[in-house]
């Protein structure tokens, strides 16, 4: 029986919940305000809903104090919570977390018309030097079945659509005599549970080429698995996905959430621990995982695992740093989502760092092995970086 990955880094990050949240009685619920009249009302209850319920103040660079010094005279002067005033007020909501570090972090100032959004990680990501935009998806495809067509790439399974509300492209192969795989989204877990007649479906066609490739090629020479685009998912992934390759038990990182209303209220840093599943490959060849800018969340959380297997290596760019899981809100624990007539606030419920003790979220995982994307040649059929992990396998033979 595969190991639950996922009750494993969230039930300990979860603990202090247990007796903690009911000594707050007579606290009212953000997700539980509402009947606003004016706009200082809703910027009292967005204050206060982030200034105990946002997990990362400790490392934030935001003074969320001076942050309503300034800004609730601006949404007094506003007046009355009427729609001749809402653009102005989102106005005044976006640059009031703009620059906030949580990297998942999405706020919506809603209404019965449309909503106004502020989403601070693409304002970020916009000033690094190396910013691209997203890899197209159809090209990769079009390279790879070029590949095909000349003979190098052999065993290709391929395939799209939605796995559940999530749109899903994955495929696999062999090159090179490596095992590759590339997903768009962790949503092995939804497929693997909620799909009839699973045999036959094409998306988990892909899946199962890639592990018959593992097990039926002679002189494997490595593993490459592609999350670069890949926006995360399910944290039980892991127990589909490396925890099928892996040898022994690996820590992670470590993670810690909020235990109390206080600003700086936070639990003990808790390992995150994956573990090899019973069937497990047990693989001794390289295990690359190619990653880059949009590579986000679980993309970032395995990336972490696979630097820290004996023979893991993470080739690519600098990830997104969006790093928190998404697990929970506010009517649960501390810290999580919020959402209410006027406002929501999709933000992360745990703070992560590596097995070093750096930060990751808003700076993302660094490559042990940096090759920047090359759009203009990858246009032209050339995947700079697929090759830059191919190389490295054929250098450890």
């Amino acid at each position: 029986m595969k190991k639950i990955f996922l009750l494993i880094c969230i039930s300990a990050a979860f603990l202090p919940f247990v007796s903690c949240q009911k000594q707050e009685v007579d606290l009212l619920p953000p997700s539980e305000e509402g009947n606003f009249t004016t706009w200082s009302e809703v910027f009292e209850s967005f204050w206060n809903a982030m200034n105990y319920n946002y997990v990362f103040w400790d490392i934030d660079e935001t003074d969320w104090d001076a942050v309503y010094g300034s800004y609730a005279p601006r949404f007094e002067a506003l007046g009355d919570y009427t729609m001749s005033t809402f653009d102005e007020a989102g106005e005044l909501f976006q640059e009031m977390t703009s620059g906030l570090v949580d990297h998942h972090y999405l706020f919506a100032l809603k209404s019965t018309e449309y909503y106004i959004y502020s989403q601070p990680a693409q304002i970020e990501i916009l000033t690094r030097d190396y910013y691209h935009e997203a890899m197209d998806i159809q090209q990769l495809i079009n390279n790879a079945q070029a590949e095909v067509a000349n003979g190098r790439i052999t065993q290709f399974s391929g395939a799209a659509g939605y796995v559940g509300d999530s749109y899903m492209v994955a495929m696999s192969y062999l090159i090179d005599n490596v095992a590759y795989i590339y997903f768009s989204g962790f949503h092995w877990t939804y497929l693997m549970y909620y799909t009839d007649n699973l045999e036959s479906n094409a998306m988990y066609q892909v899946y199962r080429n890639f592990f018959d490739i593992i097990d039926n090629t002679p002189g494997l020479k490595g593993v490459i698995i592609d999350v670069r685009n890949n926006g995360g998912g399910y944290l039980n992934d892991l127990n589909l996905m490396h925890s099928m390759l892996m040898s022994e038990p690996t820590q992670i990182m470590w993670m810690r959430t909020k235990n109390g209303l206080g600003r700086y209220d936070y639990g003990p840093w808790t390992p995150c621990m994956a573990y090899p599943a019973e069937d497990s490959r047990r693989i001794q060849v390289p295990l690359v995982q190619l990653v880059d800018l949009n590579s986000v969340s679980m993309s970032e959380m395995s990336s972490l695992l696979v630097k820290e297997l004996p023979n893991g290596a993470v080739i690519g760019e600098r990830t997104y740093g969006g790093l928190g899981a998404l697990m929970g809100n506010f009517d649960y624990s501390y810290t999580g989502e919020v959402e209410n007539a006027s406002y929501w606030i999709y933000t992360t419920t745990t703070m992560g760092k590596d097995m070093q003790g750096n930060r990751v979220e808003g700076i993302g995982v660094i490559p042990d092995v940096e090759v920047l994307f090359d759009r203009e040649s990858f246009m032209a059929g050339t995947d700079v970086q697929l090759e830059a992990a191919l190389d490295y396998i054929e250098s450890a033979q």
